[in-house]
C-alpha cells in the first residue's frame, strides 16, 4: 500500500507542475508533427504560462472521442475515429517510448475536419501533466518483444515476458491487447 501513496504522491505532484506540462505538450506535438492536421496538441503560450498556471490555445468545435452519437451527427466515421487514436497512441508507445498517462475522456477530443468535402477526424490532445517514460527498465523494448510475439504466435516468449507485465493473469494480457491473437 506504500507504493500507492508514493506513486499518487509522485504523480500529484507532476500533475500540478504546470511547466513540466508545457514541455511535455510541446514535446507531444514534436514527436506527432509528422501527423498533422490528422493529431493536433494545442499550442502552449509560454509569456502568460509559469509552474502555477499554464495557458493554452483555445480549440472550438470539440467532440469527446466516447460520444459515438456526437461523432456521428457531425458525419464522422466512428471506425476511423477509433482508428487514429489507437494508431496515435501506438505511435507514442513503440515508436517515441513515452505516452500519455491519462488517456480518458476529458482528455480525448476529435474534432471534425472538412477535407474537399470528405468529412476527417482530427485527434486533439490535452492535459500533458502526466507520461510514462517507457524506456525505464526497458519497457518499451519488452513490449515490442511481447507484441511481436504475440503476432507469430511464439508462447514461449509470450509466457516469459506477460509474467513480467501481468504476474499471474499473464495468460489474458494477449486477449486483452487483442482478441485475435487468441481467436485468429
Amino acid at each position: 500500500l506504500t507504493w500507492v501513496v508514493e506513486d499518487f504522491e509522485k504523480n500529484l505532484t507532476r500533475e500540478l507542475d504546470f511547466v513540466l506540462e508545457a514541455d511535455n505538450a510541446e514535446k507531444t506535438a514534436n514527436e506527432l508533427a509528422h501527423l498533422t492536421p490528422t493529431v493536433y496538441v494545442p499550442k502552449v503560450i509560454r509569456k502568460l504560462s509559469s509552474h502555477r498556471v499554464l495557458t493554452m490555445e483555445f480549440c472550438d468545435g470539440l467532440i469527446k472521442a466516447n460520444d459515438p452519437a456526437a461523432l456521428h451527427q457531425v458525419g464522422l466515421d466512428i471506425q476511423e475515429c477509433a482508428d487514429l487514436i489507437c494508431e496515435t497512441f501506438a505511435e507514442m508507445i513503440f515508436v517515441h517510448g513515452r505516452v500519455h498517462a491519462d488517456p480518458h475522456a476529458g482528455n480525448i477530443y476529435i474534432r471534425c475536419l472538412d477535407n474537399l468535402g470528405k468529412k476527417r477526424p482530427q485527434l486533439v490532445l490535452l492535459d500533458h501533466g502526466l507520461y510514462y517514460d517507457l524506456h525505464e527498465n526497458d519497457v518499451r523494448l519488452n513490449f515490442c518483444k511481447y507484441w511481436k510475439a504475440c503476432c507469430v504466435k511464439d508462447s514461449k516468449v509470450m509466457q516469459t515476458l506477460g509474467q513480467r507485465f501481468a504476474g499471474a493473469l499473464h495468460r489474458f494480457l494477449p486477449l486483452m491487447l487483442s482478441p485475435w491473437f487468441i481467436f485468429g
